[in-house]
């Protein structure tokens, strides 16, 4: 990588933007420069970098000229404009994208694609199980507030403090209170009923495998957490689900983390007991016939920024850069 390459993380201040900046500090040398960059209100607030701290700059008047690669850590259209800005100037875009590969990176319209946050952890853990027999997964998605950023996280705190004191919980980021409740639309119904996450899900998950066939039933859920995501997963196998021990094998030779005493409810994983990490925790798991069920916790966006800089390396490996 060129010393002279700047990299600009887009949206520095949400939850992705924030462990990338972690990732990056650990992947690049100490002369690479990193900008943090997010909506104009932000200006002027401090995110972490290593052991340094950066001046978050408005996307308003950030000179992508100057840039070499970008990171797009939120997909919302508050960027759209920064986004396009970037390819004008020549910048290699990495955004979450439809077409994204478990296998390496993807080079689509002028952009590196990279998985989803939602769908990257999951895939994980199907690709553990081969997918040449799957024939449909059903998948119920825990979101917690720090999926929707630092004013969802605030919010959730301030209605539970709120409640507390009996006082009246304000709403403001979701049309019904967070505290003490589950959500079971995040944003709007679109038509057949499924909401873009839940859509954005069941297209992406079957690209991470390379199976484009592959059903996905997905429902996402937005549950009175601060941090952490967890996934109920159900997956029918086309004939006999593998056996017990075999899947736990599988499991752990893909890196995951499997719970050594299942059935016990002291010690099934939480969320809790994976935020901060690295881990993809996997328990309860369950055979019917030709189902196989199982829970999956992770700190996704640690799991996806970890993801994304091992793809920017080989990115930077394999000439895009050039």
């Amino acid at each position: 990588m060129s010393a002279n390459l700047q990299i600009a993380v887009v949206g520095a201040t949400s939850q992705l933007g924030v462990a990338l900046l972690e990732k990056l500090a650990e992947l690049l040398p100490p002369s690479a420069r990193v900008a943090a960059i997010d909506a104009d209100e932000l200006d002027g607030e401090t995110v972490e970098y290593g052991h340094r701290e950066l001046d978050v700059q408005a996307v308003s008047e950030f000179d992508f000229g100057h840039a070499g690669a970008a990171f797009f850590a939120e997909s919302n259209e508050a960027f759209a404009a920064a986004r396009q800005a970037a390819r004008d100037a020549g910048v290699l875009v990495f955004e979450a994208g439809a077409t994204a590969s478990l296998a390496g990176p993807v080079l689509d319209d002028g952009a590196i694609a990279l998985p989803q946050d939602i769908a990257l952890p999951l895939a994980r853990a199907l690709a553990a199980l081969g997918s040449a027999n799957l024939k449909a997964v059903t998948v119920t998605a825990c979101l917690s507030a720090s999926r929707f950023g630092k004013p969802a996280i605030e919010e959730l705190a301030e209605q539970t403090t709120a409640l507390f004191t009996q006082r009246e919980a304000e709403t403001e980021h979701f049309p019904k209170r967070q505290a003490f409740n589950l959500l079971p639309l995040i944003g709007a119904a679109g038509e057949g009923g499924d909401s873009d996450v839940e859509r954005a899900l069941a297209v992406a998950l079957p690209a991470l495998l390379g199976q484009a066939a592959l059903p996905v039933f997905a429902s996402v859920v937005h549950v009175p957490m601060f941090f952490g995501v967890a996934w109920a997963v159900s997956v029918e196998f086309d004939g006999d689900a593998p056996p017990i021990a075999e899947l736990n094998d599988a499991f752990l030779k893909a890196g995951l983390w499997l719970n050594a005493e299942p059935g016990k409810g002291e010690t099934t994983v939480s969320p809790m007991d994976v935020v901060g990490t690295d881990l993809l925790a996997v328990d309860r798991i369950r055979i019917q016939r030709n189902r196989l069920m199982f829970w999956l916790t992770a700190d996704a966006a640690r799991v996806t920024a970890k993801n994304w800089c091992e793809q920017f390396a080989k990115a930077m490996q394999t000439g895009y850069f050039a």
